[in-house]
């Protein structure tokens, strides 16, 4: 039989009767406050832990600035931030209360470490996952940095009222992100293109001695596949030129070549100056001979030849990335283009013949 508790029992009233007829209960609710209590010891106050924690991110003169305004004429005339999120007063580009910009400042320095910080570690990952040809696992990374992490790290950086340069080891991780873009935004375009260019329109064939039946039907199909063609074709064009673009933008990467640093001013990091030059012989001369694939199957044999000017460039000096079995190789691909340009009455460079 339950007990009946009077309606006006307080809750602690309740709860220790409950207690009382159910000893399992009891037992439960000791367990829990044994776990909480060992919880507590590990994790202690967590507002005190996490240094911005909501309760020390709220702007308190300002919310006593907002309020004292919403009820008082004699408010501040001078306008305030209206929502008081740790990102307000850069997204409305309105000021705090006087009081609270030295915790403003705070916070600015520490969301410039996380954004920066955020972008080392991920480039670390991909630069990992890159020379394992992981592709798809980079590219997942990758979407899962904001895209606007550069201007932010920017932008925090001037807010703090730093009139100098970037620290060169920021520096060189927005550097790096911008290279890995252009490598991913690559092999992306090369994937377009190859899944498209292995897959024309299949032209009709007409069997013999076909009725007239069949012979109509013939000519509808083939007036349908010039028109598939023709979209295809134009297609394979416009691919044909974003592909180019984009792997150029790796070979020819500015002030001094693909996932090169532009600041040496900086505390070395062997391992990651190691991983990255070993990055440049993996990539750099599979996208040469992704970019003369490109070129061969367009029949810009012409343009293939030219990339033995742009991989023997002093400029960007692509020929020390190369071993000897991969030069030979590339070689031999230079050699079948050349040869595709006798066979069209041409020069083995691809001009015309002189008489």
């Amino acid at each position: 039989m339950f007990e009946i508790v009077a309606p006006n029992a307080s809750e602690k009233m309740i709860v220790d009767k409950l207690f009382e007829r159910d000893s399992l209960v009891r037992q439960s609710q000791l367990v829990l406050d044994w776990l909480e209590s060992i919880a507590k010891d590990d994790v202690g106050d967590f507002s005190e832990n996490i240094e911005f924690y909501a309760k020390a991110v709220y702007w308190e003169n300002t919310l006593h600035t907002l309020k004292q305004k919403s009820f008082s004429v004699l408010g501040s005339k001078r306008p305030l931030v209206t929502e008081l999120d740790p990102d307000a007063p850069i997204r409305q580009k309105l000021p705090l209360d006087d009081l609270d910009r030295e915790d403003d400042v705070r916070l600015l320095k520490y969301l410039f470490t996380l954004r920066a910080e955020a972008l080392k570690q991920s480039n670390a990952i991909m630069r990992t996952f890159l020379a394992s040809k992981k592709h798809e696992a980079a590219k997942d990374v990758f979407a899962k940095i904001p895209q606007d992490s550069i201007a932010e790290i920017y932008s925090q950086w001037e807010e703090q009222g730093m009139d100098s340069a970037l620290p060169a080891e920021d520096d060189n991780a927005i550097r790096e992100h911008l290279c890995i873009r252009a490598y991913l935004e690559a092999h992306e375009a090369f994937n377009e293109w190859f899944k498209h260019i292995n897959s024309p329109p299949q032209k009709p064939g007409l069997v013999e001695h076909a009725s007239f039946t069949e012979k109509v039907a013939y000519e509808h199909k083939e007036k349908k596949y010039e028109m598939d063609y023709s979209t295809w074709k134009n297609h394979l064009d416009v691919l044909t030129v974003d592909v180019k673009e984009k792997i150029y933008n790796v070979l020819l990467f500015v002030d001094g070549g693909w996932m090169v640093d532009v600041r040496d001013d900086v505390e070395e990091d062997p391992e990651r100056k190691h991983q990255m030059q070993l990055l440049r012989s993996l990539c750099l001369p599979m996208m040469c001979f992704l970019l003369h694939t490109v070129l061969h199957n367009t029949e810009q044999y012409q343009d293939c030849l030219r990339l033995a000017d742009l991989i023997s460039s002093e400029n960007q000096k692509l020929y020390k990335v190369f071993s000897k079995p991969e030069l030979k190789k590339l070689l031999r691909k230079l050699r079948e283009s050349s040869l595709m340009l006798l066979d069209l009455q041409l020069d083995p460079l691809g001009y015309e013949n002189q008489p």
